[in-house]
């Protein structure tokens, strides 16, 4: 897991920054609703459609039905070698949880509630 206790020094962002994410997890809780009624090829025609690129690599990946086991780790990977930090590196793992939670069919509310701990209080 990327977002350890050792290495949280790399996740510190204020408390402002940290609510700007609070949109984008909406989003995010909004594309697992159109999985929880549809199934995973319901983001397919969607993925042009999202900007933010780790996201839309992340879902493709889903949606090419790649393990999450693999997801996880090229994910992983290319978070670590983006060489971003603070909140860029936070949206990252947020993104990584909720595109896990997506692979391994869990209920939205919880995917939503996961990438929520990931701000604290």
């Amino acid at each position: 897991m990327l977002f350890t206790l050792e290495n949280r020094k790399y996740f510190e962002c204020s408390k402002e920054e940290k609510q700007t994410l609070i949109p984008f997890i909406g989003e995010i809780a909004e594309l697992a609703k159109t999985v929880k009624t549809s199934g995973l090829l319901a983001l397919e025609p969607m993925l042009p459609d999202i900007e933010d690129t780790f996201l839309r690599y992340g879902l493709t990946l889903i949606v090419d039905a790649t393990y999450p086991d693999e997801v996880q780790r090229l994910l992983e990977t290319k978070a670590i070698a983006s060489g971003k930090i603070g909140v860029e590196l936070l949206r990252m793992v947020i993104i990584i949880e909720c595109v896990l939670g997506l692979a391994n069919g869990r209920a939205p509310r919880l995917i939503e509630e996961n990438a929520m701990l990931y701000l604290g209080e």
